[in-house]
């Protein structure tokens, strides 16, 4: 989280953000994984990636290293979602 404070006026202005864990998981990702490293350290030489906000992006989504532990759970979330389920059809 990033927390600035300044005081004007005797008020005190205040702005916050806030960064969900899986971000910095996803950069940590990024360092371990060789090929990763190599695509941001050759971001000018690919204009399919992006680098923005300290995540890499690949075609306007962000990119997850082959042997990224979020796929599984993106897969695992996207099939277990009650809006991608079959109305009306017994689970077989």
């Amino acid at each position: 989280m990033l927390c600035l404070g300044k005081i004007k006026n005797h008020q005190l202005l205040v702005v916050s953000v806030v960064v969900p864990e899986w971000l910095n998981e996803i950069q940590s990702e990024y360092a371990k994984d060789l090929k990763t490293s190599a695509i941001i350290n050759n971001l000018c030489r690919n204009s399919k990636f992006e680098w923005k906000n300290n995540i890499l992006w690949y075609k306007g989504r962000i990119y997850l290293s082959s042997n990224s532990k979020f796929k599984a759970k993106i897969l695992k979330e996207l099939h277990d979602s009650p809006s991608t389920k079959h109305v009306g059809f017994f689970k077989t």
